[in-house]
């Protein structure tokens, strides 16, 4: 180490201070980095786990092979690991209400298949010898049968057979072809575990998948499925193709490194590489400031230097050094700070992130790369130099008798600085004095302003993205509201609708339930009682434009709650309206409201058609006579024919007390006006039941346990628990994005305004220590102390309320453009962001004031006499 790298680490020992805020925003700058290369590798690793989770480990494979192929196969060069599943065939699965999927289709697993294939385990636990079987979950959410761990069941194995041909899990199970099961085997197994919908299963295979273990002493030619594990999995594309494989386990090789394609990885790498050019763009012009201030408070010692020899490469080294040097220290501390940060935000918000096909297998965890860690260091390294790079240069442009007597740093201006007679009335001489010390400094002035000024817009902007981004996913996907549903279907059970809701209100975890039976029916309208979007699409006819609608009518108890909550006299109100839905349009490619009713009350009428052959009912036209005629469709050819309207029509008049927008949690809303009544009101429409559908909504704050306590009693009931819908859970996957959103750039805002922040107080701290002498002379011609402070005060209103006459507008003008981007896929209303604006205004004076109070605690505590001798300030 020279004696010019002593000076500078002596120069940063006797600022402590400044050093130590400049080592804060290093820590920063480089913990963002660090943050966003660790996210990178986790989230590569969370799909690789994902994927594992949900096809297994396994890179290649073969179906319907034999098993002399497989031992040929696991024994080849670069296989690392082989499994194989024998097929046992097909089973009657007794109890299943699915029609399409009557079987179960049972597999023997060889040693190691459940560690190579997704296979997971809800109870019990895997089977270990070939009269053992694992059961899977979704045969129970469709099936009236409850066998549990230790029941014992025989199932008359098979193949199923069509024509002579064999047929497999890829051949759907169909209604009209004729299909036998052809028993080879009758086996007794003992349930052993429950696991999970295998899968590889199609949605249309015919057989609930099961498991136990493959047979010993197969025969060459038994069929089974094999799948292989190579030991270099960079080899298995080759691998598959020399040996003519069929399967592969794409999406595992491609979140591994290995793929045909780098879509994935194009994608992830570039958009980390812009987040990084930001991260470094802004902490280049927020540190910069740091070392501009140092190199300005040392131009009398470069003078000195220079004036003895030492060269401009040399001083430019000093400052490198000093980038170097404080790097050294800043850059270690960023990248731990950056993975514990990362870490910390992981183990709280890594649940979020499990895809619905994982079932809630997998979370996104913390996976640190040391690949990940170099590019972080290297780039806040290279930040931390580009910061020191302007000031290095500008400590060699100054001749050493301008350096010596700082005459740079010194500009007159023939400019009188005229403050304002508003100034001079509420501020009196420090307010004076305070705008020209602004007015005269303004260079000095402007990298405090800017920083303040970025913080506020990165903020507002923030909040607006994130704002609205919640507004557009929470009304887009979140139509219905309702936490979980069902169908009930009468001829499944004895059970009245009625006894089911009671019993579904006797359960602790449903806070409120109601049942709903809907009709689609055909009504008439008034023209005038619909909106002009309607009425351009509608062609009147006869006075009255007909549309489907649906009829509803819930349970009573729901209804009289719905009118008191209305205040609504049930007794005096003869039905209630529910219109408008929001609704993607493709032509305009963004999603729409939509209302079809105009009128806030209906008179209308619902009309019900007979039934012929073969022929469905259309929409009323007006015939060639200027009769209303009934289009009737064959099923057959599609032609129509044509029926007077009130031979085939039965039309009962409707009246509607109030037309709502605000749709009730019972009702699904599917695009259409619906109509509600009460089901005691059922008799007076002469509706048919068997076209009717019932429908059970249920309200829930803990909708998991709640899911769990509807399937045990609807499997009581000998219903189908497999038909119980969870919208809470797709909804808190919509509102998990938005969780995720706000966390990742709310946390990126806070570090970047947190380096902001320590260059507000670098800037405004190192600019009162520099006026130290200064104050001392006001002091000795008898300034006093609080006018001092009134100074001070009035210069931190001024770096506020520019900073703000700036960012709050250009903070509004990029929320209009956020708003803008995302109203072009789904419609909102512009609101300005006050509360965002309201804590930016709050934070930006509190920063300035506290640094502004430590600044001047610091530089009162120094002597009178001692300051006006100081020729270093």
């Amino acid at each position: 180490m020279n004696v010019l790298h002593k000076l500078t680490l002596q120069a940063l020992k006797q600022n402590r201070t400044r050093t130590i805020v400049t080592i804060i925003g290093i820590i920063l700058s480089t913990a963002m980095l660090c943050a966003v290369t660790t996210f990178t590798t986790s989230f590569q690793q969370f799909m690789l786990d994902d994927s594992v989770y949900s096809s297994g480990s396994w890179h290649v494979g073969q179906k319907d092979t034999t098993y002399s192929e497989y031992q040929q196969l696991s024994q080849a060069d670069g296989v690392a690991e082989a499994v194989y599943l024998q097929h046992l065939g097909y089973a009657q699965a007794e109890g299943s209400f699915n029609e399409y999927k009557p079987y179960f289709y049972v597999l023997g697993l060889s040693d190691m298949g459940a560690d190579l294939l997704p296979i997971h385990l809800t109870q019990g636990r895997m089977p270990t010898s070939p009269d053992e079987i694992v059961l899977p979950q979704h045969f129970f959410d469709n099936s009236t049968q409850r066998y549990q761990v230790g029941d014992t069941l025989t199932l008359e194995l098979g193949q199923r057979m069509s024509e002579g041909f064999a047929l497999g899990q890829n051949n759907p199970f169909s209604l009209d072809t004729e299909e036998t099961l052809e028993v080879t085997d009758t086996r007794t197994y003992t349930v052993v575990g429950i696991c999970q919908r295998w899968g590889m299963e199609n949605y249309s295979a015919p057989g609930y998948t099961a498991f136990t273990v493959a047979d010993s002493n197969l025969a060459e030619d038994a069929t089974c499925d094999v799948y292989l594990a190579m030991e270099d999995m960079t080899q298995a594309y080759d691998f598959q193709q020399a040996h003519d494989l069929e399967q592969d386990n794409r999406n595992v090789l491609m979140y591994s490194g290995v793929s045909e394609y780098d879509t994935f990885y194009t994608v992830l790498y570039r958009l980390a590489a812009i987040v990084m050019v930001i991260i470094i763009a802004a902490s280049v012009i927020l540190i910069y400031n740091a070392f501009a201030i140092s190199v300005s408070e040392r131009t009398r010692q470069f003078g000195l230097l220079s004036s003895l020899g030492a060269t401009k490469k040399q001083m430019r080294n000093m400052v490198r050094f000093e980038a170097l040097a404080l790097s050294a220290i800043g850059v270690p501390l960023g990248i731990l700070s950056g993975i514990l940060g990362i870490g910390v935000t992981l183990h709280f918000v890594g649940k979020l992130f499990a895809f619905s096909s994982t079932q809630g297998g997998v979370a996104m965890r913390l996976h640190v790369s040391w690949v990940g860690i170099l590019v972080a260091v290297v780039l806040g390294v290279v930040t931390v130099l580009l910061s020191a790079w302007i000031p290095s240069r500008r400590a060699t442009k100054v001749s050493a008798m301008e350096a010596i007597r700082q005459s740079q740093d010194i500009h007159g201006t023939k400019k009188l600085v005229r403050p304002s007679l508003l100034t001079r009335k509420l501020f009196g001489l420090p307010g004076v004095l305070g705008v020209k010390y602004y007015k005269r400094s303004a260079k000095k002035y402007r990298t405090t302003v800017f920083s303040l000024f970025l913080s506020v817009v990165l903020f507002v902007s923030a909040s607006s993205f994130s704002s609205s981004l919640a507004k557009s996913v929470g009304g887009a996907f979140g139509g219905d509201t309702y936490d979980l549903s069902f169908p009930f279907y009468t001829e499944d059970t004895d059970l009245s609708p009625d006894t089911l809701l009671d019993q579904l209100r006797g359960l602790d975890s449903v806070d409120d339930s109601a049942y709903v039976l809907s009709f689609q029916l055909t009504g008439g309208f008034r023209p005038e009682d619909l909106s002009q979007d309607m009425q351009a699409l509608s062609t009147p006819v006869d006075g009255t434009i007909y549309q489907p609608f649906d009829l509803s009518f819930v349970d009573d108890d729901t209804y009289q709650a719905l009118c008191a909550a209305r205040k609504l006299d049930p007794a005096a109100t003869s039905g209630i309206a529910f219109d408008g839905i929001t609704e993607f349009d493709s032509q305009q490619e963004k999603y729409v409201y939509l209302y079809q009713l105009e009128a806030s009350s209906l008179s209308m009428s619902a009309l019900t058609f007979d039934q012929v052959a073969n022929h469905y009912p259309d929409s009323p036209v007006e015939g060639l006579d200027g009769t209303v005629q009934v289009p009737y469709i064959d099923a057959d050819n599609g032609t129509p024919t044509l029926y007077p309207l009130e031979d085939v029509a039965h039309i009962t008049p409707i009246e509607v007390t109030l037309v709502e927008k605000e749709w009730p949690y019972f009702l699904s809303n599917g695009g259409l006006v619906t109509v509600l009544y009460p089901m005691s009101q059922l008799e007076e429409f002469p509706v048919d039941l068997s076209r009717g559908s019932y429908y059970f909504y249920i309200m829930a704050s803990d909708h998991q346990q709640a899911e769990q306590d509807i399937k045990d009693l609807l499997g009581k009931q000998q219903l189908r628990p497999g038909n119980l819908f969870n919208n809470a859970e797709y909804d808190e996957s919509n509102r998990n994005l938005i969780t995720i959103i706000n966390v990742f750039s709310y946390g990126f805002i806070a570090l970047i305004s947190l380096v902001a922040m320590t260059n507000v107080f670098n800037t405004i701290s190192t600019n009162v220590m520099l006026r130290t002498r200064d104050f001392a002379m006001l002091q000795s011609v008898g300034m006093t102390a609080r006018e001092m402070r009134r100074m001070l005060g009035f210069e931190c209103v001024l770096y506020g309320t520019r900073a703000l006459i700036l960012g709050i507008p250009v903070s509004i003008f990029l929320s209009y453009l956020i708003f803008d981007a995302i109203a072009q896929g789904y419609p909102l209303p512009f609101q300005v962001p006050w509360i965002p604006l309201g804590i930016a205004c709050l934070s930006v004076f509190l920063v300035v004031f506290a640094t502004m109070a430590y600044a001047a605690r610091t530089v009162g505590k120094q002597q009178l006499v001692e300051a006006l001798k100081n020729e270093n300030l």
